[in-house]
C-alpha cells in the first residue's frame, strides 16, 4: 500500500514562519524570494550532472533542494528531491533520473504557485 502524497505546502511550517515574524509576512517574503532565486539554478544544474554521470554531485544538489524545500514547507518537492538524493548516493545508474528530475521541476512550479497564493491570502 502506497502512502498518499503530502500536501504541496505544509501549513504548520508556514504558520511557524509567520510566528517567527510575530504573524507578519516579512520573514516569509524574504525566504520566499531567496527560494525563488536559488532553487531554479540548482534544478537546472541537475540535468548536466546526470548527463556527466556525476551521481554524487547530483545527490548533493538534490540534498540542498531537499533542505530548502523542508525549510519552506514544500513537502512534495522535498520528497522528490530526497528520492533523487537517495538514488544518487546509492549510484543507481538504472534509475529513471530524467523522470525524477521532471517531477522536481513540476513540484517546484506547484510550490511557487502555492506560495504565491499563500502570500496573496495573507496580504488580504
Amino acid at each position: 500500500m502506497t502512502q498518499p502524497d503530502p500536501p504541496v505546502l505544509d501549513a504548520n511550517t508556514l504558520d511557524q514562519l509567520l510566528a517567527l515574524d510575530d504573524g507578519g509576512l516579512g520573514l516569509f517574503l524574504e525566504m520566499f524570494e531567496l527560494f525563488k532565486e536559488d532553487t531554479p539554478g540548482r534544478i537546472d544544474s541537475m540535468g548536466p550532472l546526470l548527463e556527466a554521470g556525476d551521481l554524487g554531485e547530483l545527490a548533493d544538489v538534490a540534498h540542498a533542494i531537499k533542505g530548502a524545500a523542508s525549510t519552506m514547507g514544500a513537502m512534495r518537492l522535498r520528497v522528490a528531491a530526497a528520492a533523487v538524493e537517495a538514488s544518487g548516493r546509492k549510484g543507481e545508474a538504472g534509475t529513471d533520473f530524467q523522470g525524477m528530475l521532471e517531477r522536481i521541476r513540476r513540484e517546484y512550479a506547484e510550490v511557487i504557485q502555492a506560495m504565491d497564493d499563500f502570500r496573496k491570502s495573507k496580504e488580504g
